[in-house]
């Protein structure tokens, strides 16, 4: 477990069959007009972007300029990601200049295309460096701030909603995960009732969602934002030092859930 505020886990993306996803990746390529700005012709794959939690992605060559195209992970509900609040969202980060501009994207379909950002992705000495955090927690002010009309986050549904997916698709869940979501679901209640209002939240402020180069900071990865706590991801950037029990103990309990319903449910098959 990393000692940074994180989730969910850092892991693999999830695969479907071959089959599958190439039909996908290519209707997504073949939408190539409807993009904005929109290429003269029809883009080329330069290569395959590794390293993706979720999705799949690649880069591509355009007459606008290089592009990273994006297939959604087929369960992506399953882990809790609602995609037209993903799109609501990105709307006003990229509008903030906090995202990649946003070329194409389409929920349904499952896909989305951005540009390319050409920069050098943070690593941990980053945010050990107190420069970099001050940058990093200017930037969190500034997109927390955004006005994005969405309901609040409901923390407690969040992790029911991955408890009775692995329970109702008979998965074992380790006792001790079962009785710590027993144990905190009252002080979680109290907290989410008292202790913050709405504000735009990443939720999964890690180096990797994070490219610097000359004209500044972008943060990408936004599948999992929501209107929640931000103070989650300004702990995100100080560390587990000033977490309280009940966050601690909350994240803790995000990361274990999503993980058990990453291995156990979520397809992980085949992939391109």
């Amino acid at each position: 477990m990393s000692d940074k505020v994180s989730w969910p886990l850092p892991d693999s993306g999830p695969m479907e069959s071959p089959l599958a996803a190439e039909s996908r990746l290519t209707a997504a390529l073949d939408s190539w007009r409807r993009w904005s700005p929109a290429p003269a012709s029809k883009p080329v794959i330069a290569k395959r972007i590794s390293g993706g939690k979720t999705n799949h992605s690649w880069l591509l060559e355009t007459d606008c300029g290089p592009a990273v195209l994006r297939l959604n992970c087929a369960d992506g509900e399953k882990l809790g990601i609602d995609r037209q609040r993903e799109h609501n969202i990105l709307l006003a980060v990229v509008a903030a200049g906090i995202a990649p501009t946003l070329w194409y994207n389409d929920p349904a379909a499952g896909f989305m295309v951005s540009r390319y950002i050409d920069g050098r992705v943070w690593s941990e000495e980053d945010f050990e460096r107190p420069s970099s955090r001050q940058r990093l927690s200017a930037l969190i002010n500034c997109y927390s701030g955004l006005s994005v009309a969405l309901p609040a986050f409901d923390y407690l549904a969040h992790l029911d909603h991955y408890h009775q997916q692995l329970q109702g698709n008979g998965h074992t869940i380790p006792a001790e995960l079962v009785t710590a979501l027993q144990c905190w679901r009252s002080p979680i209640a109290d907290w989410q009732k008292n202790s913050w209002r709405p504000q735009l939240t990443h939720h999964d402020l890690t180096p990797a969602n994070i490219i610097e180069n000359d004209t500044g900071i972008v943060i990408i990865d936004w599948e999992y934002a929501a209107m929640g706590c931000a103070e989650l991801d300004r702990l995100a950037v100080a560390g587990n030092s000033k977490q309280s029990p009940v966050v601690s103990a909350l994240l803790q309990l995000m990361n274990d859930y999503w993980l058990l319903v990453r291995q156990k449910i979520v397809a992980d098959t085949a992939c391109l």
